[in-house]
């Protein structure tokens, strides 16, 4: 009894009637297999090719990744805990999106290919270099920045533990390998860099409270 009530309460909350919208809208699509390709080496970046999306990624960490972070961001959420846009939850043309913790990229190419502008929050050195190289061209024409740096709740400098056999697993901690920059919302819209904030996908490793 205290099982089934517990399922029947979670089905009752605004998140799984959000999913339950989706299943009934959402063309079912598994993704179990997902195109990859190596395009060229560029430095000690690689051009690869993930879907329907070419990004850089840099040449010492493991590409195997790339396809299940793909499958991760864009499978539906009836399937997908882990999905962004779940409903009416949607990014629009025009909107102003924070992809925190933006990794390979994945969001912040989708957000681009609905008409979004994005500002990517990424603390990796290596991630923030791919990404610069990813959307050179979205930069130079002002529809995305990039900040090498921490999100958290004020701007302070901080540390980061980079996990080189899964770097999407790299996590701000106070014993981490590597000094970064924390920077939070309210200042970033306080000095005027973007004008508005109408999406946040936040996946930065347990640093989501703060």
């Amino acid at each position: 009894k205290k099982r089934l009530y517990r399922v029947l309460s979670i089905l009752r909350t605004p998140y799984w009637r959000l999913v339950f919208h989706d299943r009934m809208n959402t063309p079912i699509k598994t993704l179990d297999d997902v195109d990859f390709r190596l395009i060229h080496q560029h430095g000690d970046l690689d051009l690869v090719e993930v879907g329907e999306f070419q990004l850089y990624w840099p040449s010492e960490y493991s590409k195997k990744d790339l396809v299940e972070l793909y499958k991760e961001m864009f499978r539906p959420p009836q399937f997908n805990p882990h999905a962004y846009e779940v409903g009416s939850i949607r990014v629009k043309s025009g909107d102003w999106v924070i992809d925190a913790g933006a990794c390979e990229g994945f969001f912040s190419l989708h957000a681009l290919k609905q008409g979004a502008n994005v500002l990517i929050i990424e603390p990796v050195p290596r991630l923030a270099e791919a990404l610069r190289n990813t959307f050179a061209e979205e930069i130079s024409s002002g529809q995305v920045m990039v900040i090498q740096a921490g999100l958290g709740a004020k701007s302070q400098e901080g540390k980061i533990s980079i996990n080189p056999t899964a770097i999407y697993k790299s996590a701000v901690e106070m014993e981490g390998d590597v000094k970064i920059s924390i920077v939070s919302l309210d200042e970033i819209i306080a000095s005027g860099l973007i004008p508005q904030i109408d999406f946040i996908k936040m996946d930065i490793e347990g640093f989501e409270i703060e």
